[in-house]
């Protein structure tokens, strides 16, 4: 009798230890999951970025990173819907994730909702006030909706942000075009031009070199 409840306890205890490692073994393989992932996903092999970042929230459902990423993956695909699916499961798990906030206000860009991606655009500053691109977005999103001032706001936040910043000089030179400024915008063209900005060269030769010639003349 003795001999057999040793053995019921060794047989539990094997099988406790097998659950551990089991436990063990499925937290390993998340991981591994999320990491070829982004790799597949970095590499712009979207499907197969999917189908890992799938299988790590299978295995762990509140995995914000993987919701986020595959939400993504999904968008590069043209997937919209199951974008946004994806960016609002990440942000229930993590309301300030960044990843998840950007990636859904560039969905709301890309679809024409200027008005909620600048909400999303908000919070994604809110959480990283550094986020050049955000910065870049959300004064675009302003111009789309005639908010040129707000729209100079941002790009003149975002050239402190970073002065090499060329697509913001050429944003900011479009946006003073609107407001009739010329001569401040063909400045900013010759700047975003100068940090590498090519599209602003045809502009500059349309419109300010002839602005400049007018301007010697008179």
């Amino acid at each position: 009798m003795k001999h057999i409840l040793i053995s019921v306890s060794v047989l539990a205890s094997i099988i406790l230890i097998s659950v551990i490692v089991s436990c063990r073994n499925n937290v390993e393989s998340y991981e591994d999951f999320f990491k070829k992932g982004k790799t597949e996903f970095y590499n712009q092999n979207y499907e197969a970025a999917i189908e890992l970042f799938s299988q790590t929230v299978k295995i762990m459902p509140k995995h914000s990173g993987a919701y986020a990423y595959r939400g993504d993956s999904y968008f590069k695909c043209g997937k919209i819907s199951k974008a946004l699916i994806d960016y609002d499961n990440s942000l229930k798990y993590n309301p300030k994730y960044v990843r998840a906030l950007y990636g859904k206000a560039t969905v709301k860009f890309y679809i024409g909702d200027y008005l909620n991606s600048i909400i999303d655009l908000n919070k994604t500053i809110a959480a990283n006030k550094n986020h050049l691109d955000a910065h870049n977005k959300r004064g675009l999103a302003k111009f789309q909706i005639g908010d040129f001032y707000g729209a100079l706001e941002d790009f003149e936040q975002l050239i402190k942000l970073d002065s090499t910043f060329a697509e913001a000089y050429y944003n900011k030179a479009i946006t003073l075009f609107e407001l009739s400024d010329t001569a401040e915008a063909c400045l900013y063209l010759y700047r975003a031009n100068y940090y590498g900005f090519k599209d602003s060269l045809y502009l500059d030769k349309k419109i300010c070199s002839k602005y400049w010639k007018s301007f010697v003349k008179n």
